[in-house]
């Protein structure tokens, strides 16, 4: 899978486009198709519950970090074409989702660099849009907030 994945940056980078397109058919569709929830499969056949435990934490992971990038570039594509309210939603929303299922504000800080951190893409689509006040706290909350989980 991995090999296709690097077919398609590779054709991406050399403009052979339709290559690039058709590529990730090759791609499973489901979710559940993954090392940690299969090696959590395993382990509970095995009744050896608390690597259970460990490998779905380590997929819980990897999925956040997923949506992560993919929020990430999702508001990055409405930030490039124009539509900072639309940005402004997706990464709001995406918050409010992080902080739903995290107690206290606390959750693990992905700062996928590829893609970038959500809260400085809010800060820079705010300021897009005209609300500097709102960008200024959209740094500054989050940073009171890890200092204060220190």
């Amino acid at each position: 899978m991995r090999v296709h994945q690097v077919l398609v940056f590779l054709y991406s980078f050399e403009g052979s486009f339709d290559k690039a397109v058709s590529e990730p058919q090759n791609f499973p569709q489901r979710p559940d198709f993954t090392f940690y929830a299969n090696l959590a499969t395993v382990n509970e056949y095995l009744k050896n519950y608390d690597r259970v435990v460990t490998c779905l934490c380590s997929e819980i992971d990897y999925t956040l970090q997923n949506l992560e990038d993919c929020i990430a570039r999702l508001g990055k594509a409405y930030y490039n074409n124009g539509k900072y309210c639309d940005a402004i939603s997706v990464y709001e929303t995406y918050f409010t989702l992080m902080y739903s299922i995290f107690k206290d504000g606390y959750f693990p800080p992905y700062h996928d660099f590829d893609s970038g951190d959500c809260y400085i893409l809010l800060a820079l689509a705010y300021l897009a849009a005209g609300e500097t006040d709102k960008a200024i706290d959209n740094i500054e909350n989050p940073l009171s907030q890890a200092e204060r989980n220190l």
